[in-house]
């Protein structure tokens, strides 16, 4: 518990930073990542594990069967796949992101990733959560520093993904949360939308 204390000051003192830029894998070690693009729906969720001292804090904050630091929602569109998140970053826009899922997996931003369903959404499910990250899209909604629940002008990435869900009458938590150093509120993790029960992984890999 020192440990995880010790790691999380050290990320709120640097909180707003987005790390240094790894280099990119030689090709003896680089893993191509093939997600079934056509079976992939809106509202099906990209998990990552980030390169950063942050992501580290978060998995260490959660318990021994975390995997992954941030989490976003994929959406369907005519022009393709994207995924819709938000996360911290110093020296660029920290309002909500909307990037292809190969940029979402870049491998200067994720170390491991996996694609996850929820079982049995209906399509006009699918469509409000879709249309809710949308509109998050094209907001000022900007990064959370304080990861609080009560602001939602303000959001963190598991936060995003339970405002979106919670349009079509969905708790994607499902109430877990974790009591972490230095925030003020419990924090939804993405570990603790992973521990639902209707919960299919569609794909996982690691660099």
């Amino acid at each position: 518990n020192r440990l995880i204390s010790i790691i999380f000051v050290l990320t709120f003192a640097a909180i707003t930073s987005c790390g240094t830029t790894p280099s990119a894998p030689s090709s003896e070690c680089a893993k191509t990542i093939s997600p079934p693009i056509d079976s992939l729906h809106s509202a099906d969720l990209a998990f990552r594990l980030g390169r950063t001292l942050q992501s580290e804090a978060i998995v260490a904050g959660a318990d021994h069967t975390a995997r992954y630091s941030h989490v976003g929602i994929i959406i369907r569109q005519a022009n393709g796949l994207s995924v819709i998140h938000i996360e911290p970053c110093r020296d660029g826009d920290e309002r909500v992101k909307c990037e292809t899922l190969e940029d979402f997996f870049a491998y200067d931003k994720a170390m491991s990733g996996a694609i996850a369903r929820i079982k049995n959404l209906t399509a006009e499910q699918r469509n409000k959560i879709q249309q809710a990250a949308l509109s998050a899209a094209s907001s000022l909604i900007s990064f959370d520093h304080d990861y609080s629940l009560s602001d939602t002008t303000r959001m963190y990435c598991t936060e995003l993904t339970e405002w979106a869900y919670s349009k079509a009458d969905i708790t994607l938590s499902e109430g877990r949360c974790h009591r972490l150093p230095l925030t003020a509120e419990p924090v939804i993790l993405p570990q603790d939308v992973l521990k639902r029960a209707d919960v299919v992984k569609i794909c996982e890999f690691t660099y």
